[in-house]
């Protein structure tokens, strides 16, 4: 915690202490970065004060019409890899979009439900505030764990957690700890967001409320901290999140 300093003024004091604690969730109009795709850069908590200003906290933000595009769990083992990044898993896999996915052990073995074209790749694991996020055809779902059964529609499933919003409400009960944040959320007219952090270590609250002051209908928790890991590379657009860990699974975005 920065040192408090003296001021002369009582409403001198009261405006930088404001400047310094305020969260400002800029919401700035998704942006067409291709053709069902869009892009937002939300600027958290810039922390300006009279003296300095800071390099903003972001959230990178991607929405993606399904109709257009499929999403598909992409693994480091599949490619003969103990674990790789984002970057690497796009290049290798030919997706648009990678992001971080699911949670893994210390040896990289990946942990939850993981489905790929009906496919099961990974079981279903009992964590009780673990769910599904999955793609039944074109259409994304957050379903429980008692909930989830295998069918062939099921494009892809990914199990992670917590829920963060369910039908539009804050999930009470999220613990208060703060990290680096990743998410996969749907809207209400059936789109996917997902989102991650940078430089931005937040409680799952102040997330949950992000996502949701930007669209986000349901949302589910990904495997955050030094997994959290967005990468992006289209005609006209390019980003480049790196994590400051490698990953044994993920979650690609390519054309239907």
């Amino acid at each position: 915690m920065p040192a408090r300093r003296r001021c002369s003024g009582g409403v001198r004091c009261l405006i930088i202490a404001f400047l310094w604690s305020a969260n400002v969730y800029a919401e700035p109009a998704w942006k067409n970065v291709a053709d069902g795709i869009q892009y937002k850069k939300v600027v958290v908590d810039k922390k300006v004060t009279t003296e300095k200003s800071f390099p903003p906290d972001l959230i990178h933000m991607l929405q993606i019409d399904t109709l257009k595009y499929k999403l598909g769990v992409i693994t480091a083992k599949q490619f003969g890899m103990t674990n790789t990044d984002v970057k690497t898993m796009a290049g290798m896999a030919g997706a648009l979009i990678v992001m971080n996915g699911g949670y893994f052990t210390p040896e990289y073995d990946s942990l939850g439900l993981l489905v790929q074209n009906g496919q099961v790749l990974n079981k279903l694991k009992w964590t009780n505030w673990w769910h599904v996020f999955q793609m039944n055809s074109y259409k994304p779902m957050i379903v429980t764990k008692q909930d989830w059964k295998l069918a062939k529609e099921i494009e892809m499933a990914i199990e992670a957690g917590p829920r963060l919003i369910v039908d539009g409400n804050i999930q009470g009960g999220l613990k208060p700890g703060i990290a680096e944040r990743s998410a996969i959320g749907i809207t209400t007219d059936g789109r996917v967001i997902i989102a991650a952090t940078e430089g931005y270590q937040v409680s799952l609250s102040e997330f949950a409320q992000a996502l949701r002051d930007n669209d986000c209908y349901n949302a589910l928790n990904l495997d955050g901290g030094g997994s959290t890991q967005l990468y992006a590379k289209m005609k006209r657009f390019g980003l480049n999140r790196p994590g400051f860990s490698f990953i044994a699974n993920g979650i690609g975005v390519f054309p239907r």
